[in-house]
């Protein structure tokens, strides 16, 4: 989620408009609306109990996965980018979800292997104001689920909590600072047994979308980093930006991509460093085209693709959501720390995509209510707020008319991995069966973009 206020005084960095805090807004904003809401629904939500909540949110600010060709870099220095944060900090261990050690991440080993940015960072790394986005969210958990709704104990147990989190650093980090947020690194670092955080291989991971290892969407994803940006259009501000900088693609030079050059303006904003003049006019129209991006690469670019896209995007993830509703006995708060690409294709699931680009701290909220009668509810909230989703008419929707309205979109492992192998796309699969022209190319549809 966007911090709107300046974290002063904070490892020297100032932060502009990029990175808000609305941790404290939102709650006085939901106070408000509760207020004002109609007497008989206030007595209709005194008759629930939230039975369970799960939260899939996005790390906290990072550094850019990529810079702007031939633009003055801003400087990442290693004193103010690289460390961590003394009150996230505390003893856990880190494994597979069948429990034994997890296994190395060959992400994190090639980010290690990437150069440099100006100052000696890496990049995609999780920043100091990153890890206390993520404990101010941690603690907005914590009032949420913890003081106002007694979901959770006031003391950690790990009963009560099941966290995940793919297999990269900065998402491990971000629910290490969550958790921190919530109970204290004090009391997490006095437990007689260290707190768990489990994490699958990345090439199995349903909390990323598999653009390399599921053939269907990888060719869905190549489809958009290839064709999109030459689509008439597309092409036309495209080449507007490329003038604008000072590239020239039309002799083979390199293409601007506008989900790098938005990733570039937005770590440079969010951490108060210096955004040039050009990049400051064009950022609503590289914003605006990197956020189409985003969405055809995990939705699909054409109407046929979108259906199946988000199934293979966010359908074993929405499953999973479904499965761990029907438990019983089973954990009270599933945390799920995750990416942007993962989030996207969750909200257009769920039919609320706001066509906006998930902030850093995004979180999407499945929380699990029951009435006297023993008739369940869910309510989804995006980023603390609301959400009527698709097959409910409000807020507060039964369980069963959400499962019957989400499970087009679900899919288990056997049938993923079926349609993954399969030619199910047909005639659309004819349009991206050019070869991939280049080694850039070849990178950027192997590995979702945003992250």
């Amino acid at each position: 989620m966007y911090y709107r206020r300046k974290l002063l005084g904070l490892f020297g960095l100032s932060v502009c408009g990029g990175c808000v805090i609305r941790v404290i807004l939102n709650s006085k904003h939901i106070l408000a609306e509760e207020k004002a809401k109609p007497h008989d629904k206030i007595e209709e939500l005194r008759e629930l109990k939230l039975k369970q909540a799960q939260v899939i949110f996005r790390h906290g600010a990072r550094t850019p996965i990529a810079v702007i060709p031939d633009i003055s870099q801003a400087n990442y220095t290693k004193d103010q980018f690289s460390f961590d944060v003394a009150h996230t900090i505390f003893k856990y261990e880190e494994l597979s979800l069948d429990g034994r050690p997890k296994t190395h991440s060959a992400y994190d080993e090639q980010g290690d292997l990437k150069p440099k940015l100006k100052g000696g960072s890496n990049v995609g790394m999780l920043t100091p104001l990153g890890q206390e986005q993520m404990y101010l969210f941690g603690k907005e958990l914590k009032r949420e689920y913890m003081n106002k709704a007694k979901l959770l104990s006031p003391e950690y147990n790990p009963e009560e909590i099941y966290v995940r989190s793919t297999n990269i650093k900065r998402t491990r980090t971000s629910a290490r600072c969550v958790l921190a947020g919530m109970f204290g690194s004090t009391q997490l670092n006095s437990l007689q047994e260290p707190l768990k955080l489990y994490v699958d291989n990345l090439n199995t991971d349903f909390l990323i979308p598999q653009t390399n290892d599921c053939h269907v969407l990888h060719k869905i994803t190549h489809n958009a980093v290839e064709y999109w940006g030459d689509l008439p259009e597309i092409k036309r501000d495209r080449l507007l930006v490329e003038k604008n900088i000072g590239l020239d693609s039309t002799n083979g030079g390199k293409k601007i991509d506008f989900i790098y050059a938005r990733d570039d303006i937005v770590a440079r904003k969010t951490h108060g460093l210096p955004v040039p003049k050009v990049l400051l006019e064009l950022e609503d129209l590289i914003d605006r085209r990197a956020v189409e991006m985003l969405l055809y690469s995990f939705c699909g670019l054409h109407k046929s693709e979108q259906p199946l896209a988000t199934r293979l995007t966010s359908g074993r993830f929405l499953s999973c959501v479904l499965e761990n509703m029907q438990k019983k006995n089973g954990p009270k708060l599933y945390l799920f720390s995750a990416h942007d690409s993962t989030i996207v294709g969750v909200l257009h699931a769920l039919n609320i995509f706001d066509n906006q680009w998930p902030p850093f701290a995004a979180n999407i909220r499945f929380e699990l209510y029951e009435d006297s009668k023993k008739t369940e509810y869910v309510k989804i909230k995006y980023n603390g707020q609301d959400k009527v989703v698709r097959g409910c008419e409000k807020e507060l929707c039964t369980l069963s008319d959400f499962k019957k309205a989400i499970s087009k979109y679900t899919v288990q492992k056997q049938e993923y991995e079926s349609l993954c192998a399969s030619n199910t796309l047909g005639v659309t699969a004819k349009v991206i069966q050019k070869m991939v022209k280049d080694d850039e190319t070849k990178e950027q549809s192997n590995t979702p973009v945003g992250m």
